[in-house]
């Protein structure tokens, strides 16, 4: 998992957190910033 607190990826699961405050999880937002539909496809 990568880890923007230790700027790199990491493979300990005590430090695979996720903040309380991430849009991502909260809001979704990871789903609209990553998927596009282009000429009928999803991507």
């Amino acid at each position: 998992m990568y880890s923007s607190i230790f700027g790199g990826i990491t493979t300990d699961t005590a430090t695979m957190v996720i903040l309380i405050d991430d849009h991502m999880v909260r809001r979704g937002h990871g789903v609209f910033n990553t998927a596009v539909i282009r000429d009928g496809y999803l991507y």
